[in-house]
């Protein structure tokens, strides 16, 4: 959970602060800090010029595309939110875009996750080993957000990435034993700066 935070705070700090698309979104671009592991730095951001000319893309990079850039290349702050859900639903579920069930050629997450999320119970979507460790009711409502980035067809409904920062960050704040809703408030309130400091965000 806090690895996804983190995630997303780095972009919405590129998106608000830089103003920059990564546009190339995947798990291998993201990772842990050695000294915080619930910390990541993000790398390859702004390579997404080179889609356009390349055609060589394997499934393993274009799993994380937005329909809209499947079609146009053209890469924004909406279509790195679709990503950012692709990669949540990765963490979550455990397997890879493009190859979310058994069937020999896979098949698009959102394809896959669809029918799944309306029908109960959802846990038969997780990953095992996090049932096990987590707590289902977080892991429905972290579904329900990539839910939200994914499932939309129309890029601007998507939510943005501070949006999204702050569903993850209201998910958690709501589930804590010392959770204040006026200290909660106040914080909503704060900077962007200061909601995503302490993001790391490299070109590797």
């Amino acid at each position: 959970m806090q690895v996804a935070l983190s995630t997303a705070k780095g972009l919405a700090y590129l998106h608000v602060v830089e103003d920059i698309v990564h546009g190339n979104i995947t798990s291998s671009n993201i990772f842990l800090q050695k000294e915080n592991e619930n910390e990541v730095s993000l790398s390859e951001y702004g390579l997404n010029t080179l889609f356009h000319r390349s055609r060589s893309l394997t499934h393993r990079v274009t799993g994380y595309w937005a329909p809209e850039v499947l079609e146009s290349r053209e890469f924004t702050f909406k279509s790195d939110v679709y990503s950012f859900g692709v990669l949540l639903l990765e963490l979550l579920t455990g397997k890879i875009p493009n190859h979310a069930s058994l069937d020999k050629e896979g098949v698009h997450f959102s394809d896959w996750v669809g029918p799944i999320v309306c029908k109960e119970p959802k846990v038969e979507l997780f990953d095992m080993v996090l049932t096990r460790g987590h707590n289902v009711d977080k892991m429905e409502q972290l579904l329900q957000i990539a839910k939200d980035c994914v499932l939309i067809s129309e890029p601007n409904q998507r939510p943005s990435m501070h949006n999204v920062v702050s569903m993850m960050e209201d998910m958690l704040s709501r589930q804590s034993s010392d959770y204040n809703s006026k200290g909660y408030n106040s914080r909503r309130s704060t900077k962007t700066h200061d909601t995503l400091s302490g993001i790391t965000v490299d070109t590797l």
